[in-house]
């Protein structure tokens, strides 16, 4: 999933992926099992939290969130 499509769907071609959009919900509200995270720092914690609720595995590229509160609402114990 990227921003506008465009370089999702590069990616897309260039890794054979199943699926590609820009919509984090067309991400979380299917079979999709394993979400990499790898959008601008400041989107990284509504990502990887969206797909947590989803029971979504998560692996996302540095930093994981911006503020100690983003962390401690990620909850992770």
């Amino acid at each position: 999933m990227t921003k506008s499509g465009a370089s999702s769907k590069m990616l897309y071609d260039k890794f054979t992926f199943r699926k590609t959009t820009n919509d984090i919900n067309q991400i979380v509200d299917n079979e999709t099992d394993v979400v990499f995270v790898t959008t601008r720092h400041d989107s990284h914690y509504k990502y990887i939290k969206k797909c947590l609720e989803h029971n979504k595995h998560v692996f996302t590229e540095k930093p994981l969130c911006l503020t100690k509160d983003e962390l401690t609402d990620l909850d992770f114990a």
